[in-house]
């Protein structure tokens, strides 16, 4: 039945088409919902496929932002605010003040620099607008917090006023297949939320990780999913901290359920080939 959609569109189309499955990206979401524990969250970022974004409200609990134009998107095709996490680097004074003036807007800030921080206080202090925000922890690259930030933020906590700090926020690379990998981020970030109550009677109330999970591109490639799920959840199961989890996800639930079609235009062989 499937092929014969896929003559009847390409039949139609004189160029190259994707088409998405919107069953078979439910079923993606439903599958990695049930393999995990049931406090944990999904977060699909958007910047994977935008295409897909409209199918997947009411899949996921959140989208992740990362541009003007991927939060354009979202906002045309009915994304409510609440369910938007305002991430990545690319946020200029302009963006975070437009998106912070707007008193409709009931989403989370990903904080990517001590600089973002502070502009999103002096915001939130000149609009009067309560802001709720995740602290994003550097991988030791070019991106995020280092700890000691990170810690000195969460000491003056008291001193923003009006912005509520949920959390951490976390992630390190995408085709991450080595559980071993994920075993030692874990154990990192337990380490450090364990710290930060210890030593500044802080309790995050929620911990946002991008896992980059690995997709098999392949015909061929070799991955047990199945039990790469299996171990996760149970490291996750086994984590210390209290804080509401959830996960950020990409090409984990965007590449499952698309497929790209053009036509053959001419066929030949050249030297056996």
């Amino acid at each position: 039945m499937k092929t014969e959609l896929y003559d009847s569109i390409l039949s139609r189309c004189e160029g190259a088409v994707y088409v998405f499955d919107a069953d078979v990206l439910r079923e993606r979401t439903a599958k990695i919902r049930a393999a995990m524990p049931e406090n944990v969250s999904l977060c699909y970022a958007v910047k994977a496929n935008t295409f897909i974004i409209k199918e997947l409200i009411g899949s996921v609990d959140r989208f992740e932002i990362c541009s003007p134009g991927e939060e354009r998107i979202c906002e045309r095709l009915g994304v409510p605010s609440e369910m938007m996490v305002i991430s990545g680097v690319y946020k200029t004074p302009s963006v975070i003040e437009k998106t912070v003036a707007d008193k409709g807007f009931a989403g989370t800030f990903t904080v990517e620099s001590l600089r973002q921080f502070e502009q999103l206080c002096e915001y939130s202090q000149k609009y009067g607008s309560n802001i709720r925000v995740l602290l994003r922890l550097t991988n030791d690259s070019q991106f995020g917090i280092n700890e000691e930030d990170i810690e000195d933020i969460i000491s003056r906590r008291a001193e923003y006023g009006n912005v509520e700090i949920s959390g951490i926020q976390f992630f390190s690379g995408t085709q991450k297949t080595s559980v071993k990998k994920l075993r030692r981020e874990i154990e990192k970030l337990d380490a450090f939320l364990a710290r930060l109550s210890e030593e500044y009677c802080y309790v995050a109330k929620e911990l946002e990780y991008g896992t980059g999970f690995p997709v098999s591109y392949y015909e061929g490639e070799d991955f047990d999913e199945d039990a790469y799920f299996a171990a996760f959840a149970e490291m996750l199961t086994g984590m210390n901290t209290k804080a509401h989890i959830t996960l950020e996800i990409g090409r984990s639930i965007a590449a499952s359920c698309g497929k790209y079609f053009t036509h053959i235009v001419d066929t030949k062989c050249n030297k056996g080939q």
